[in-house]
This record gives structure tokens, sequence and C-alpha cells, in this order.
């Protein structure tokens, strides 16, 4: 049914997300298709900001996540899930998983949603809500 299925990473709280590659290895072990695991990485956004780093230091920084999701990716996912694609997207998150799914061809986002607390209990994180107001795909969060 899910022949591509997208997970969003965020490195900085991986340790959660377990139950969120499971749900997505199980999509894509009954449709045959593909597990697309990105992670974002905040760009510099105005050129003012970028001129305070060094010239390489986005270039350097990918290098470091790319291990990093490798890492995840490897210990996490399966063996026996043939098409795993690793993608370090940059910018603003919710906008480049969004262009991903659309570029990509996915049918499902499976993403996890932590709530803001200081906004209030029933509404969604601010990244997911995004992601799921705009994704043209289905989207499943997971708590």
């Amino acid at each position: 049914m899910f022949k591509n299925v997208m997970v969003p990473i965020d490195l900085q709280h991986a340790s959660k997300t377990q139950q969120v590659i499971d749900i997505a290895v199980r999509a894509v072990r009954e449709s045959g298709g593909a597990l697309h695991v990105v992670t974002v990485v905040p760009g510099y956004g105005m050129p003012l900001v970028g001129s305070f780093f060094p010239k390489d230091a986005l270039k350097e920084a990918k290098k470091v996540v790319a291990r990093q999701l490798k890492d995840y990716v490897g210990k996490l996912a399966p063996d026996d899930i043939g098409k795993i694609r690793e993608k370090i997207l940059e910018g603003n998150p919710a906008e480049n998983i969004v262009n991903y799914a659309e570029k990509n061809d996915i049918d499902l986002i499976v993403m996890r949603s932590r709530k803001q607390r200081k906004i209030g209990k029933g509404l969604l994180g601010y990244c997911a809500s995004k992601v799921v107001e705009n994704a043209k795909c289905s989207v499943m969060l997971v708590r």
C-alpha cells in the first residue's frame, strides 16, 4: 500500500524514535517499497549570519550529521529492508520534509510528535503540525 515511506529524524532526540522506525519498517515490508530516513540541519538563512562562521562550517557539519545518520540507520533499521535511502536536508525542517516527500513520491510520512508544553497539552509540535497541514501524502504521527 505504501511504497515509499519517509521517516524524518531529529538526531538530537533519536533515542526516542524506535517506535517510529518500527511502524515505518512494517509498512515497507508489507509493500516491498523503500524507506527514506531524513534529517534536517539548519541553514545559515541570511548571508550576514553565514559571515560569522568559517567558510566550510556547514559542509563539515553535514559530514558529521551524515555519519550520525548512517550510524542511526545501521542500529535501528533491520537488514532485511531492501531499499533504505538516507538524506540530509538543509533549512526549515517542515518545508524540507514536505518538499522531499513531493519530489520523491512519498506515500506515507511517519514522524514523532512532541507536544508543545508551554502552549498546551492538546497541540502538536510545530514541525509536525506544519507537515500535517502541508503534506500531500498521508502522515502518521506517533507520540
